[in-house]
């Protein structure tokens, strides 16, 4: 429950995210993921993780994803671009955080805005400056389902033109029934 999540112990972390725009920093105080599944009952043998949103947005991760992976906070997020995602920041001074589901957040780097509009939210650091996963920040967390079931996996991509050497500015096209 909410009075639960509350009593527990809270983290506050600073997190930067990109779309291939804009850039955001955000900043968010919550409870550790793997501290609230461990009380949970997690078993050893979870391995997907599915976040559902209060308007039906769920999110697929897989453990390794959320729980095992190491994730950063980038304060040079926007050293060379204050907007533009596609430019890669700095990857200097990275800090290491926590996934959390998030009580209260805000965007920026200021603790003094957060509040609680979009809570909860699952909030997660980046593996590398340039991954996208402003997308990954679900809203209003409505449930947290673990399973055990193997993840899905997409078929091998057919490109177009087959393989071998093109012309240099040729249109190469990746696909799959997926």
């Amino acid at each position: 429950t909410q009075v639960q999540l509350e009593a527990m112990s809270q983290l506050e972390a600073k997190y930067s995210t990109i779309s291939t725009y804009p850039t955001k920093l955000l900043v968010a105080r919550g409870v550790k993921l793997a501290e609230l599944l461990n009380l949970a009952g997690i078993k050893d043998e979870a391995s997907l993780i599915i976040v559902t949103a209060t308007d039906g947005f769920k999110v697929t991760y897989t453990r390794k994803e959320l729980l095992d992976d190491t994730r950063y906070y980038y304060p040079g997020l926007k050293d060379n671009h204050a907007y533009a995602g596609y430019i890669t920041g700095s990857p200097e001074g990275a800090v290491r955080v926590d996934t959390i589901l998030a009580l209260a957040s805000a965007e920026g780097d200021n603790f003094n805005n957060i509040n609680s509009i979009n809570a909860p939210v699952l909030m997660m650091g980046q593996r590398w400056v340039s991954e996208q996963t402003n997308h990954a920040h679900v809203k209003k967390v409505m449930t947290i389902e673990v399973s055990t079931a193997s993840p899905a996996k997409w078929e091998n991509p057919v490109a177009t033109p087959a393989a071998g050497s093109v012309i240099a500015g040729s249109k190469v096209e990746l696909t799959t029934p997926d």
